[in-house]
């Protein structure tokens, strides 16, 4: 089973458990209710109570959240406008809607809640839906997981579900196992790749100085499509670049809206975006070439367009993103658009194309002497099976890795150094043609 990573921060009273309940350590906060003593919740249940004021990282809007267990054994979240909180006798009526376990009567129902209100600090956390780094480089918020100093100020909105971002499931020795396969597949490894350099490029940005400017990293980032035909394996490399940081069947389709694909853009900031095949886009909201054309520029562009003031009054804001995006597809882009497209086009939407099954497909470095084509389905079935029972681990340990150290002057020699290794070849390859022009015939 996934695991949903959401819980109140390690700042935050354990709501309803007895140890902390009613004692004097909650002195430092304010309480919302008229002091009074309260019963003890189901003895099973009283640790799975919890509360938290957040306010909307755009709106500012300040919210009530309760999460709290049922009779029926289920986790639930209660969502209202904080200005209830005084309420009680409308907290408890909206809980029992949900069957949650209450200790009952009315009167002990509502001393219970006002214990867990009263556990609330005063300061209420950041709810967002956009995944990235905190402005001060050393947290990340990743959907279900707060890492580093996201923990003390961040609160992911959507409610815990095992298709959440950050969600994980088996265990991290069992994912690399299946990263241990990936030197069979550069396909695959440089899907994973784009994932993990996704937030690279704030994480350097974020340890520039007044005495250390920084430069961005690289000018813009770009969508790589996998092209290939039925089981070549295109399907698998986006399921395993999905399983980096929550479920491998999370991606979104390319049936989408102009603000639809901003808002799934901003979503995957920092963390990848993933694009399901081309071939199932069904036209519903534009046609299939419009799609492309704003995969192609938005990615890089890293922004919506800007929104009338009108607009704004209607709830719907600039968005933001920075990231690398994937897609698949049975034949490479240009045979999509009608046009020829630019050689700008081309390197923010890359194709790659995939050796066919005949030839081991995704799995195109295989073990010597081996028959490529069973290696290739017996291999690409492991990575398949792996994710499938272990996901949601390797971005999560290479935030970790990021927080723990300042990486950022390496990732610019790596740069540079590619840079390099580039600029020379080219250098080689013109003067090899210049030579066999000036030769002759």
């Amino acid at each position: 089973m996934y695991k949903s990573a959401t819980s109140p921060p390690v700042r935050r009273a354990l709501i309803g458990n007895s140890a902390n309940v009613g004692k004097s350590t909650q002195s430092t906060r304010r309480p919302v209710t008229k002091s009074a003593a309260a019963s003890e919740a189901p003895a099973q249940s009283r640790s799975k109570w919890r509360a938290e004021i957040v306010a909307d990282d755009k709106t500012k809007r300040v919210t009530l959240i309760l999460m709290f267990p049922t009779y029926g054994g289920k986790d639930r979240c209660l969502r209202g406008p904080a200005e209830r909180r005084e309420n009680l006798a409308w907290v408890r009526k909206e809980l029992l809607g949900y069957d949650a376990a209450l200790p009952g009567p009315a009167a002990h129902d509502c001393e219970f809640i006002k214990r867990i209100l009263d556990g609330v600090a005063l300061r209420p956390l950041i709810e967002t839906h956009k995944p990235g780094f905190t402005p001060s480089g050393r947290g990340f918020v990743l959907g279900d997981q707060m890492l580093g100093d996201a923990k003390d100020g961040y609160w992911w909105r959507d409610d815990p579900d095992e298709m959440n971002l950050g969600a994980v499931r088996g265990t991290k020795s069992g994912w690399d196992e299946v990263g241990k396969l990936l030197r069979h597949s550069s396909f695959i490894s440089l899907a994973v790749l784009a994932m993990l350099a996704s937030p690279v490029l704030k994480y350097v940005e974020l340890r520039a100085s007044k005495g250390r400017p920084r430069a961005p990293l690289v000018s813009e980032t770009a969508t790589f499509n996998f092209v290939g035909r039925s089981a070549s394996g295109k399907t698998l490399a986006l399921e395993v670049a999905a399983s980096v940081s929550g479920p491998p069947n999370k991606r979104s389709k390319w049936d989408f809206s102009r603000r639809g694909a901003e808002e799934y853009l901003e979503s995957r900031n920092q963390v990848g975006a993933i694009l399901d095949d081309v071939e199932k886009h069904i036209g519903e909201y534009m046609k299939l070439t419009q799609a492309i054309a704003i995969v192609t520029q938005y990615v890089p562009e890293g922004s919506s367009k800007e929104l009338s003031g009108i607009v704004r009054t209607k709830g719907l804001d600039r968005l933001t993103w920075q990231t690398f995006a994937l897609s698949s597809s049975p034949l490479p882009i240009d045979k999509f658009v009608p046009k020829v497209r630019t050689d700008g086009e081309k390197v923010r939407f890359m194709d790659l194309t995939l050796p066919p099954r005949s030839g081991g497909g995704i799995i195109d470095a295989p073990l010597a002497r081996v028959d490529r084509v069973k290696f290739g389905i017996e291999t690409a079935k492991k990575i398949e099976l792996g994710i499938a029972v272990n996901s949601g681990h390797l971005m999560p340990a290479w935030i970790e890795v990021l927080l723990a150290k300042d990486c950022s002057d390496d990732f610019e020699k790596f740069r540079d150094f590619f840079v390099h290794l580039m600029v020379r070849d080219r250098l080689r390859s013109g003067r090899s043609r210049a030579s066999t022009i000036s030769q002759g015939p």
